[in-house]
């Protein structure tokens, strides 16, 4: 910021490529905020999921880009988080299944649901196969180690370990090219006036 503001520039759009209006977000616009007076418009883009058009679009991308086979279920694991907007992943497993998505499960590390929902979910679809999938944008050491690693506490191996033929998938989000083009649709939305405003 202090470097545009050197440049000369005024005006500000800001694209996060998060996931949800989380903590990190939060800690965005805060430190965001200092800089309103100085610029004559600082915009915001929206994170992935924002309205419901949102929550739809990623499930039907995830599916079209993974496509689980039959008789296997897709489980995605989230970050998660303590803050209130922890609900985005709930609510995401949910438009999965009202989209016709029955075999899709959304859990997250560090939040609700957390893996003992997601057994519960895979027993009651009654499926041996398990495509494993992060739902974040880039496949990092949640993805490598929690979600796909050899230790008995990853996400693969309790389900192996129960008897599920694991097959993980270290792909991130941004690595599928409707993804992608959200973000830029929510920072073109921002600059179109309808995104969120510093001031």
């Amino acid at each position: 910021m202090e470097q545009m503001y050197r440049d000369g520039v005024r005006e500000v759009l800001v694209q996060p490529t998060h996931i949800i209006h989380g903590l990190e977000y939060e800690k965005m616009r805060s430190q965001l905020a200092p800089y309103q007076e100085r610029f004559s418009q600082v915009r915001i883009g929206a994170p992935l999921l924002e309205a419901t058009k949102d929550y739809e679009e990623a499930a039907g991308l995830i599916i079209e880009d993974v496509r689980p086979g039959d008789g296997e279920s897709l489980v995605l694991m989230g970050h998660g988080t303590e803050h209130h907007t922890n609900a985005a992943y709930p609510a995401l497993d949910y438009t999965f299944w009202a989209k016709g998505y029955k075999n899709v499960i959304v859990g997250t590390v560090e939040g609700f649901p957390e893996m003992d929902e997601v057994l519960k979910k895979l027993k009651e679809q009654q499926t041996k196969r398990v495509l494993l999938m992060p739902f974040m944008v880039v496949a990092g050491d949640h993805a490598r180690n929690d979600m796909a690693g050899e230790d008995e506490d990853s996400w693969k191996s309790i389900l192996t370990a129960r008897g599920y033929e694991v097959r993980p998938v270290i792909k991130g989000l941004g690595e599928i090219p409707g993804i992608r083009q959200m973000f830029v649709r929510h920072a073109r939305e921002a600059k179109e006036g309808s995104g969120e405003s510093v001031r």
